[in-house]
């Protein structure tokens, strides 16, 4: 269990062992720490950032975690679960995505990992719109980015009026569907995109 405790600026954690809760704990997680932050390392005193993450556990018993900071970039790491409360045990964060505005991501009976996500972009090569990324069981590397909605409305979208979510369905192989829907609630959209071979096309 993990919980967010703004009025001592740190995140706290438990785990249950059989009958018994293990004491609860401050914890350095990467979404909750100063080390990433540069400017934050020139005050002593500025409070540590945290960054609210959705975590997302595998079958090979690794917790993945993804968070966006305060510039909208979106980011993973992950950590063996019996490991999760050391800092040095978690893997270097990786950038998944920069201007992103909204995120989800799930993982299917095959230990695969499914990542959709509204960017803001602007330029040519990462227009804005809707993406999908994924990561194999057996693999270390993310997907490249793929643009399954293209629309300049999102160019102007604010996280606070961005909804997405991502579901899978309960297939083993490639056969699993996967399903994103983005609430885009100021031009009163909703968005539903579907893929029934596991994000392939």
């Amino acid at each position: 269990v993990l919980w967010r405790e703004d009025a001592v600026n740190s995140f706290f954690y438990a785990v249950k062992e059989g009958a018994r809760w293990r004491r609860t704990l401050p914890l350095e997680l990467p979404f909750a720490t100063r080390r990433y932050e540069e400017n934050e390392l020139l005050v002593e005193d500025a409070p540590v950032p945290l960054y609210d993450p959705q975590l997302v556990a595998d079958k090979d018993g690794r917790i993945h975690a993804f968070w966006q900071d305060g510039k909208n970039n979106l980011f993973h790491s992950s950590v063996p679960a019996s490991e999760f409360t050391t800092f040095e045990s978690w893997t270097a964060r990786q950038l998944l995505s920069e201007s992103t505005q909204g995120f989800s991501a799930a993982k299917d009976n095959a230990s695969k990992i499914h990542l959709a996500y509204v960017s803001s972009g602007e330029g040519i090569e990462v227009p804005a719109g809707v993406y999908y990324r994924s990561l194999a069981g057996d693999s270390e590397e993310w997907s490249e980015p793929d643009p399954i909605y293209k629309s300049a409305y999102y160019r102007a979208a604010d996280p606070e009026g961005i909804n997405i979510q991502l579901e899978v369905g309960k297939s083993p192989d490639n056969t699993s569907s996967v399903n994103v829907v983005v609430d885009n609630r100021p031009i009163e959209e909703v968005l539903y995109l579907n893929s029934t071979n596991s994000g392939q096309t």
